[in-house]
This record gives structure tokens, C-alpha cells and sequence, in this order.
């Protein structure tokens, strides 16, 4: 390579001896081409040298497409594999303060659905007997003071968790019942069943689960490195696989602050209102969160190649001149990655066919990676 300089107008001429390939000739008779390049003051001598020629015939078999680099508004979608779960706010565990039998059981099997106060069981106990018999006692003796026996016999049975209604009934009825109904304390489906007619129970044992369904939670976990996006508040939309044509609005209501080492995700959720309980707890979900990042420089995510910690493309500068360029990239989305370093606004890009370009170039630039 001969280098020469004309003393006017600061320019610069280069004698390139390189290989010009002419793809017509289905890659026989390469020539050996010299011809001079002339650069303007302050233009690199390698940026002229780096690039290299391909046939609009052998474009056309490669398949090459181009875009001009342009900003425009980033929008970034994070996409959690999801499951719907229990709004564990709405859930309720039946359990008792005293031993005792199960007598009538209504709620008889899971997925039942209960209102309420309605009742579901009857329990007995020899304790309560006697504290219904103590408590009608003390009514009959009109002993009705504050610090009266009836007024403790009514304490007693308030703290084993008898309601005021069951107990102004026994006052009115006036006899006493073997068996005390416990009735529902929500409106809600029976998820957890431990009980049968004639069972004994224990204090503190859960006998039955109810879980109100008009609303219910859908957790999605993300990876840590797309957490940061994530902010409570913002817009998210639920699909369902085996709804496609449904698709839910929500809000971010919670983020867990704790990852998991195993998976490195945290749990995201929205809630959902599920009046006509088409929404089941372990039904598949997929939430999708939109982030937008504003106008941004950049190119499509076609158009780089990823040469180890480096990042390529190639520059069509015209007349099937290209030149290899290496860029530094910023924010992305699927289809869209910004560039921070290394082109203007108006540079044209390859966006299909830079892998075989690639090959054929073999990066004779001086990229030294290649």
C-alpha cells in the first residue's frame, strides 16, 4: 500500500492494493485491483481500508436487507411464566377452643361452596353442656347483676366462641342444645376438609378451610437482572393458555423483597377480580409487563453480531461497499437494540444476511477477533 499527500485542500490518497470480488463469476478469476482512496482531513485512513465489496448479484442470493438507524420509542416487555393462587387475605381456617364430636356435617365435601353464616357442623362437648345449663340457671334465678352469675355464664360461653345470636336463641328456647351448630364465618368454597360426621376433634386442630374466590392473586416469578423495571403501581396484562382470547388488566400490587438463590427470581403479583370463578387457583398464567424507555438511538436486533464481548455491524456506505463497525449497545427489547457508540443518525445497516457477509469478508479490516 502506497500512501501519498496533495498539499492543497488537506487531502490524502492511499494506493489500496486489495482483492475485489466479483460474485458473477461465481468466485473464479479474482483480481488483484489497485486503486487509489482518497480521505478528507481528519477522516481515519481505516475506516476507508476496512471495507470491502459485494456484488448486488451475490446481495441478492444472500438475502441482504438494510435499515437506516433511527431513534425511536423503547418499549421493553418482561414476560413471567405465572400460576393463580389463593388471595390468602380472603382465607378463613374453622377450628375450636375445646375437644369435642362432630355431629351434622353440611360442609361435606371440597369445592362446596358456603355463604355466610350458614352452618357446618354440629359440635358436642360435655363442658359446653354444662355451661348452657349453668348459664339458663342463672336466668331462671333472675340473677341478672354486674357481677351476677349470669353474666359470667354468659362470658364463659362467648370466649369458647359461642355467638351472641346462638346465645340469646338458647335464652329464648330455654333448653339446651347437645349439639351447638358453628356456622361459616365468610362467604367462600371449601378448600381443606379434615372432619367427618362422628369424628372427635381436638382444641387448635384446623377442621375445614374456606377461601373466598371473588378475588384472587396471580404471582409471576422474574429474574432479577428485569427487577428493577418493576415498580408497584405500574400496568400489567395476564393471559391465560387455556383462555386465548381472554386477557386481564391488573396493577403490580406487590414484589417479594426476598429472591430465590435456586431460580434467582422473585415473586410478582397482581390481583384479579374473579366474580363468575372462571379463574382457578393452579391455573397457568403469563404476565406481561410493559416498560417504556423513551425515544432511543439504535438499531434492529437483527442487525448486530455478537463477537464475544464485542458487538458488530455492518455499514453499507453505497455501491455495495460495507463496512464492518464495531458499536457499544445500551437498553434492548425483542426487537430493538439502542447504540450508544460507534454510528450517526443517516448510517445505513445490513439487517439480514450478516452472518454470510461475515464469512465472506473474513474481516480483512483489521477487527483482530476475526
Amino acid at each position: 500500500m502506497a500512501v501519498g499527500r496533495l498539499g492543497f485542500g488537506g487531502l490524502t490518497w492511499v494506493m489500496d492494493r486489495r482483492l475485489a470480488f466479483d460474485m458473477n463469476t461465481s468466485r473464479q478469476g479474482l483480481q488483484l485491483r489497485p486503486r487509489r482512496i482518497w480521505c478528507s482531513k481528519g477522516q481515519k485512513l481505516t475506516e476507508q481500508l476496512n471495507t470491502f465489496t459485494v456484488d448486488s448479484y451475490r446481495r441478492q442470493l444472500i438475502g441482504v436487507t438494510t435499515s437506516e438507524v433511527l431513534c425511536q420509542n423503547l418499549i421493553k416487555t418482561i414476560h413471567a411464566g405465572a400460576r393463580v393462587n389463593y388471595d390468602e387475605s380472603r382465607l378463613s381456617d374453622i377450628n375450636l377452643k375445646y375437644d369435642g364430636w362432630i355431629g351434622t356435617l353440611n360442609a361435606d365435601f371440597v369445592g362446596k361452596p358456603i355463604n355466610k353464616g350458614e352452618q357446618l357442623f354440629t359440635i358436642y362437648n360435655p363442658e359446653l353442656v354444662s355451661a348452657q345449663d349453668e348459664y339458663l340457671s342463672s336466668i331462671q334465678r333472675k340473677d341478672a347483676g354486674p357481677y351476677s352469675l349470669q353474666k359470667a355464664a354468659r362470658a364463659r360461653l362467648s370466649r369458647w366462641d359461642i355467638s351472641s345470636a346462638e346465645i340469646r336463641a338458647l335464652a329464648k328456647r330455654g333448653k339446651v342444645s347437645e349439639y351447638l351448630p358453628i356456622l361459616a364465618p365468610q362467604n367462600g368454597t371449601i378448600i381443606e376438609k379434615n372432619i367427618v360426621a362422628g369424628a372427635a376433634v381436638k382444641a387448635g386442630m384446623r377442621l375445614l378451610r374456606l377461601a373466598d374466590l371473588s378475588k384472587v392473586w396471580v404471582e409471576g416469578e422474574v429474574y432479577e437482572t428485569e427487577l428493577p423495571w418493576i415498580k408497584p403501581g405500574m400496568t400489567a396484562e395476564v393471559s391465560f393458555p387455556d383462555m386465548p382470547e381472554q386477557t386481564y388488566t391488573a396493577e403490580v400490587s406487590f414484589i417479594e423483597p426476598v429472591l430465590n438463590t435456586e431460580t434467582r427470581t422473585a415473586t410478582v403479583r397482581v390481583e384479579l377480580a374473579n366474580p363468575e370463578g372462571l379463574l382457578r387457583p393452579g391455573m397457568y398464567a403469563r404476565l406481561n409487563l410493559q416498560i417504556d424507555l423513551g425515544e432511543r438511538f439504535g438499531v434492529p436486533e437483527q442487525a448486530v453480531i455478537y463477537a464475544g464481548e464485542q458487538r458488530v455491524v455492518f455499514v453499507d456506505l453505497g455501491e455495495g461497499r460495507l463496512q464492518p463497525r464495531k458499536i457499544k449497545t445500551g437498553l434492548r427489547n425483542e426487537d430493538f437494540i439502542e447504540v450508544l457508540e460507534g454510528l450517526e443518525p443517516g448510517d445505513v445497516v445490513v439487517t439480514s444476511g450478516n452472518f454470510l457477509i461475515a464469512a465472506e469478508s473474513k474481516f480483512k479490516s483489521g477487527l483482530a477477533q476475526w
